[in-house]
């Protein structure tokens, strides 16, 4: 309101006389560093894998975007059609990989211009902007599985890290 029926000028005049850039620092510490904070303190090593399945089979089956068992060897979302579609549920060796896989691709459907409209999916594969959705997919993947106790084998973090190494680059 302070710059309301001012010339151009004027607003000119008063920013460069009364705005800063102001520069603070935090000190700032992993959870589990602190005590007190009842979730780090004594996380659970063993997740029950009833309950963790129960949750991520719901996450799953209520996600707003159709989910199709359908293909044979591999995983996409389709934005045109806003469908995941994703191998038959018996093709997957681990029901981890079933979630992890599905995860991922529920982060790509976000994106959707009906959602968070990253204006991802015009882009061409391999470009900047193609590898940033795969980087943003794969670290939601990962994240939530890991906050819901997905355990992932010595392989699966290395098959992670390569993917994640490759988008980077």
């Amino acid at each position: 309101k302070t710059l309301e029926g001012m010339t151009e000028d004027e607003k000119n005049t008063y920013i460069e006389t009364n705005v800063y850039f102001l520069t603070k620092k935090y000190t700032v510490f992993n959870g589990q560093q602190i005590d007190g904070i009842e979730k780090y303190t004594e996380r659970e090593n063993k997740i029950d894998l009833e309950k963790r399945n129960e949750l991520l089979e719901k996450i799953i089956e209520e996600y707003e975007v159709t989910i199709q068992y359908d293909e044979i060897d591999r995983a996409y979302y389709n934005s045109s059609t806003d469908e995941i579609h994703l191998p038959k549920k018996e093709q997957f060796n681990k029901i981890e990989d079933l979630y992890s896989i599905s995860l991922h691709e529920i982060a790509h459907s976000t994106g959707h211009e009906n959602r968070l409209n990253r204006k991802i999916f015009n882009n061409k594969f391999g470009s900047e902007e193609y590898a940033k959705e795969e980087l943003v997919a794969e670290f939601a993947s990962i994240f939530i599985g890991q906050e819901t106790g997905i355990k992932r084998s010595e392989q699966d973090l290395k098959n992670h890290a390569s993917y994640l190494k490759l988008w980077k680059e």
